[in-house]
C-alpha cells in the first residue's frame, strides 16, 4: 500500500490497506494507515470516505494534525459547510506549509456565507501572485454583492474565468455590472448568452 501511496496511484491504496489488520499496528503506524487511506479517498474525490478518516488522524498534533485538518476544511468547504470548514482552516493558520492559502479559503468560506464585505477586508491584503485571478474575480463578484459596481467592473473584467466556465449568475453579474456603468452594449451581450 505505502508504494502505490508513494507512486500516486490512489485507487490501489484502499484495497491494499484494508487486509492490514489495523488492531496489530502501532499507534504510528495507526496513524499512517488512516492518513493514507484518508488521502486516497480525498485524491479521489470520495469526501465522504475520507472525512472519517482524516478525523482520526486530526485528533492529536502529530505530523499528520495540520495536513488533515486543511483536507477537512476542503472537504466540508466542498460540500458548503462553511462553519465546520472555517473551524479547520482556522486550526491551519498555524502551520507554516498552508499558513499562505488559507486566507483565500477563508475569504471563499465568507463569500459562501454572503459576507461579502469580510471577503473584501481579507483578500485586501492577499498578494498571491499564484491565486491572483481568483482572488481578483472573488473582489469583484463582493463589490458586485455590495452595490460598488464601479470597482466590480475592472476586477471582473480582468479575471474572468474562461467563457466555457461562465455559468448564468457569473454572466448575470457581469452583465448587471456593465449596466450599472452604463455600457449598455457589453451589457446586452451578456445578458443575451443567459
Amino acid at each position: 500500500a505505502r508504494y502505490y501511496y508513494n507512486a500516486e496511484k490512489y485507487n490501489k491504496v484502499p484495497s491494499l490497506l484494508k487486509k492490514a489488520d489495523d488492531r496489530a499496528l502501532t499507534i504510528d503506524e495507526s496513524l499512517e494507515y488512516h492518513f493514507m487511506m484518508g488521502y486516497s479517498h480525498f485524491k479521489r474525490t470520495k469526501w465522504d470516505e475520507a472525512e472519517p478518516e482524516f478525523t482520526i488522524t486530526a485528533n492529536d498534533k502529530t505530523k499528520y494534525y495540520y495536513p488533515s485538518h486543511y483536507y477537512l476544511g476542503y472537504i466540508a468547504l466542498q460540500q458548503q459547510q462553511y462553519i465546520k470548514s472555517l473551524n479547520h482552516f482556522e486550526r491551519v493558520k498555524k502551520s507554516k506549509v498552508y499558513a499562505d492559502e488559507v486566507p483565500l479559503f477563508i475569504a471563499q468560506i465568507y463569500f459562501g456565507q454572503k459576507k461579502y464585505k469580510e471577503v473584501l477586508g481579507i483578500t485586501d491584503t492577499l498578494k498571491s501572485e499564484k491565486n491572483k485571478r481568483e482572488i481578483n474575480w472573488l473582489r469583484g463578484q463582493s463589490f458586485f454583492y455590495t452595490e460598488n459596481y464601479k470597482e466590480a467592473q475592472p476586477l471582473l473584467e480582468k479575471n474572468t474565468p474562461p467563457h466555457n466556465k461562465l455559468d448564468a449568475i457569473d454572466r448575470y453579474v457581469m452583465g448587471y455590472t456593465y449596466y450599472s456603468n452604463g455600457d449598455y452594449k457589453k451589457a446586452f451581450e451578456e445578458f443575451t448568452t443567459i
